[in-house]
């Protein structure tokens, strides 16, 4: 048994401690130091979930669960998988059984590659020198896609990786020419690094894509109701992430299902679990960084509430601008001398529709023999702004209900005055049946109330949902609700 264990390092990958260890342990090779460190079958050593946890926490008395929290790549994992799959896989790493980790974890489904190389940044390798007096290899410059330093926004330096070999970055302090790295290289660094040493809790599928759709919408990317317009979005995708688009494991991605798979596959299917590099690539186009897109799941309805109210504006603006075009089309001709039906005709609608305006516009028109007097007119009118219906008036005046929807063309305002009179008249009947409802019942829950007056109860949570609650018996906690049934 080896009788020392070297310090293990902030960010130093589990392979990196276990090179360094395996190098001063004093014995014959390194293969003889492996053999006694993790056993014989020491295979994929350069593993992002490597299954020599638990021999090496054994030896260094060092907790497991820190070794697999702090210096291997599980974590990255942790915001977009599923809780339970996540702690089980946490718990066999720790205990040294990973065979199944990259099927669970759905590493094989998501057909990303992993890196082919094992990666360094000769600034940290400096300062690591000059530090610890070793250079070692960090696991943020391992994950999938990293091909810059997030600290010093330089190109890392690839070597060949190995299956078992030990090797570690070079030990000297030596001239290098750096390469400054694209800034979407930086990003995705930053990105992934943040996701590495975070410790939020797993967000839902569901939340995650009703997130992304929302901010596409805000975006223009998505219509008000978040149907996303897959092309536009996977062409600005591509534009943004151009100069990584040859690294293997970008590549990957992007070529999915003859690259027509992603990014449409993130906001469908809700029991899909995707690569974190997937929602890496959709945040680092649409927020700042992880921390920004987390503090917008909290408020996502907010936005697409003001994206509806934004989107309506634009269509009444839209709507309103067409008709005021088609009365002055419509006013032009007449006075042109053309007739209602031709005018009809060429401007698509009904007679009545261009009379209506014809009477706004104050153009004279013919009529049929039957005319309204000027005191029926006025008695229409008063009827009109009370709410009455058109087929009540006519019976009270004596007239054809057409006549009377010919006199209420010839008010703009009235038809949104009347809408708001039946809708205050529907949800005073709702509010005093619902309320006639609740006193019926002895003690009366939501559920009863909902079951016993559905109609009235659904209209108001669509309609009047401040007041319902407001009207509503306080909701039983959650905890109790099984008992109370």
């Amino acid at each position: 048994m080896l009788a020392f264990a070297p310090e293990i390092f902030e960010g130093e990958s589990l392979y990196s401690w276990l090179t360094r260890w395996a190098m001063r342990a004093g014995m014959p090779s390194s293969r003889v130091a492996l053999e006694h460190l993790v056993g014989r079958n020491h295979r994929q050593l350069m593993s992002l979930l490597p299954s020599v946890v638990e021999p090496l926490a054994r030896f260094s008395h060092l907790p497991a669960l820190d070794l697999v929290e702090h210096h291997s790549a599980l974590p990255y994992w942790r915001l977009f998988t599923n809780e339970t799959v996540f702690n089980s896989v946490q718990k066999d790493m720790v205990s040294g059984d990973t065979q199944s980790a990259y099927s669970r974890l759905s590493i094989v489904a998501s057909r990303v590659t992993e890196p082919s190389v094992i990666r360094y940044c000769p600034r940290c390798a400096a300062s690591d020198l000059h530090q610890y007096g070793v250079a070692f290899w960090h696991t943020e410059h391992q994950l999938p896609g990293v091909i810059a330093c997030a600290t010093h926004r330089v190109m890392l330096v690839s070597v060949p990786r190995s299956r078992s070999r030990l090797v570690l970055p070079p030990q000297l302090e030596r001239a290098v020419q750096l390469s400054l790295a694209p800034m979407v290289a930086v990003q995705l660094a930053q990105l992934s690094r943040e996701l590495l040493d975070a410790s939020w809790s797993p967000l839902g599928n569901e939340r995650l894509i009703y997130a992304y759709s929302v901010r596409l919408a805000e975006m223009g990317f998505a219509s008000a109701n978040l149907n996303v317009r897959q092309q536009a979005w996977r062409s600005e995708l591509e534009a943004y992430w151009n100069p990584l688009l040859s690294e293997p494991s970008l590549d990957s991605v992007f070529s999915l299902g003859k690259r027509q798979q992603f990014p449409a596959c993130m906001v469908r299917g809700v029991a899909a679990n995707h690569h974190p590099l997937k929602h890496l690539l959709m945040v680092g186009a649409l927020f700042e960084s992880v921390s920004d897109f987390m503090r917008f799941t909290e408020t996502a309805e907010a936005t697409h509430q003001k994206v509806l109210e934004r989107h309506a504006r634009r269509i009444d603006r839209d709507k309103l601008r067409r008709k005021l075009e088609v009365e002055q089309q419509t006013l032009s001709k007449l006075k042109a001398g053309q007739s209602l039906r031709r005018v009809a005709k060429t401007l698509g609608g009904s007679v009545s529709t261009f009379k209506r305006i014809a009477l706004r516009g104050g153009i004279e028109i013919k009529r049929r023999t039957q005319k309204l007097f000027e005191e029926e007119r006025r008695v229409i009118w008063r009827k009109l702004v009370i709410g009455k219906s058109t087929q009540d008036i006519a019976a009270h005046i004596g007239c054809s209900v057409g006549a009377v929807e010919q006199e209420l063309g010839r008010y703009s305002e009235l038809p949104e005055l009347r809408s708001r009179i039946r809708f205050y008249h529907k949800r005073g009947e709702h509010r005093a049946n619902l309320v006639a409802t609740q006193n019926s019942l002895k003690t009366p829950s939501r559920k009863q109330i909902q079951d016993a007056a559905r109609a009235s109860y659904t209209w108001l949570f669509k309609h009047d949902k401040d007041w319902l609650y407001k009207q509503l018996p306080e909701a039983i906690p959650r905890a109790d609700r099984r008992r109370s049934k």
